[in-house]
């Protein structure tokens, strides 16, 4: 077994971590007032009873708490010619600091927005490396490397009330997802075609007849011209409006990256040629 598995090592951290750089202002525990000689109430007929505007209302605050855990391998085999690199990761992050403006209603008699460690989020990934070095004399060598790293960041909680429909609330998406439309691919002149002969029917004959597609956001149905943008009717009641839009995608951030290199060392005056290639996959 020596003859193949030259090394090899398990490796397990698991631990907590703080995050105070959280953004906002200092000393967000400590309440502050504001006077400006507008703020107070009158007490009967004539009397002003000044008063104070609460700037920032005090909340019970901490740090950002992170668990972080990683399982990971390591192996080098047939004399140290090949050898993997593999960990796999969990994030639980709690305590996130969150501005309360969604959950908390304005009949509330906040004259501020408090803020409150009320966020939560889950990442979990892969990543894994490949080395092969082989040497086929002093002179010739050949080195080819690859790696894979996929993650999956995701809300667990983000103080955000529960929405009608389910695709409008942001918790299991990624934590950099956008909200938009869902394309279904381009309107072509046979579904403009559709359109027409549903719109020349008589109103009472229209009512009976499904409309071939939804009504499109923000133009009339008779306005669509083909090689635009057909969006999903996710909750189908025929009209493409707020209520169809959902979490979409990573942003700017990919959820896989892949690459691989090959280099080739070649002595005696000969060139070293290095080939590189990069994947992302949102």
């Amino acid at each position: 077994l020596s003859n193949i598995i030259s090394f090899l090592k398990v490796r397990y951290t698991n631990g907590r971590v703080g995050n105070s750089n959280i953004g906002g202002r200092r000393f967000m525990y400590i309440e502050q007032y504001e006077y400006n000689g507008n703020e107070g109430y009158n007490f009967g007929s004539n009397q002003e009873i000044g008063g104070v505007k609460i700037k920032n209302p005090a909340t019970s605050l901490g740090w950002e708490v992170a668990h972080k855990q990683d399982l990971g391998l390591d192996i080098k085999m047939f004399k140290n010619e090949l050898s993997f690199v593999l960990d796999g990761f969990k994030e639980n992050r709690t305590m996130i600091l969150r501005n309360r403006n969604q959950s908390i209603p304005g009949f509330a008699g906040f004259q501020a927005t408090p803020v409150g460690n009320v966020g939560e989020t889950r990442t979990i990934g892969f990543d894994g490396s490949l080395e092969y070095l082989k040497k086929f004399n002093k002179d010739w060598t050949i080195t080819t490397r690859g790696n894979f790293t996929w993650a999956k960041p995701e809300w667990i909680e983000n103080d955000v009330p529960e929405k009608k429909y389910s695709w409008r609330n942001q918790r299991g998406f990624s934590l950099t997802s956008v909200e938009g439309f869902t394309s279904k691919g381009l309107y072509t002149q046979s579904d403009i075609d559709k359109i027409n002969s549903w719109l020349t029917l008589p109103p009472s004959q229209q009512e009976n007849t499904p409309k071939p597609f939804p009504t499109p956001y923000g133009v009339a149905l008779k306005d669509v011209k083909a090689g635009d943008i057909m969006y999903e009717d996710k909750n189908k009641d025929g009209v493409i409006n707020d209520d169809d839009i959902s979490w979409l995608g990573n942003g700017d951030i990919p959820e896989i990256i892949q690459a691989s290199s090959s280099i080739h060392n070649q002595m005696n005056g000969i060139r070293t040629m290095e080939i590189g290639r990069r994947f992302f996959r949102q």
